[in-house]
């Protein structure tokens, strides 16, 4: 089985209540491309299936981190670390469920920026499936050419305590 994931919004803003820098309010929505109308022949937004949104929030003065995932919470912490000397890395894997592919494993990773790095580099990550979002094909070129499909992977179990499955 396969499947093909695409893009939709990706988003970063600032959040905090008087310093708008001081908190990050991150949102990935992405999709699974309609399976039934791939095979019919349709194109772009024609191809949409199932959607989904995570939304990551981290407060970089408290270090309390939230992901939401299609509304529903899937992880809260809090450090206490300040998140601009200290605290400057997080990740965190959990699931989410599509209604054609079942359980999809996702995994959100932030890192420091690095600036060095050529392009510069993006400090808030989301693999779906080990596929980073940024390599999701573009809603408009679902069923053509430029469409990438990617194998289904094998169903891995987790460790206890890190999933959250999100119906």
């Amino acid at each position: 089985m396969s499947y093909v994931p695409y893009q939709i919004d990706y988003q970063i803003k600032g959040a905090g209540k008087t310093l708008g820098i001081t908190k990050k309010r991150v949102t990935w929505k992405f999709g699974f491309a309609n399976d039934e109308a791939l095979g019919q022949g349709f194109s772009g937004s024609q191809c949409r299936g199932s959607e989904h949104e995570v939304n990551f929030v981290w407060s970089l003065a408290s270090g309390k981190r939230q992901i939401v995932v299609d509304g529903k919470e899937a992880h809260f912490s809090e450090t206490g670390m300040n998140g601009w000397t200290s605290d400057r890395t997080f990740q965190h894997h959990f699931n989410l469920y599509s209604p054609n592919y079942g359980t999809i494993r996702c995994h959100l990773i932030t890192l420091p920026p690095n600036h060095d790095a050529p392009g510069g580099n993006r400090p808030f990550q989301l693999k779906v499936n080990g596929v980073n979002f940024f390599d999701f094909c573009q809603v408009f070129q679902l069923g053509t050419a430029a469409m990438i499909v990617r194998p289904a992977s094998s169903k891995r179990s987790g460790r206890a305590g890190d999933d959250v499955n999100i119906n």
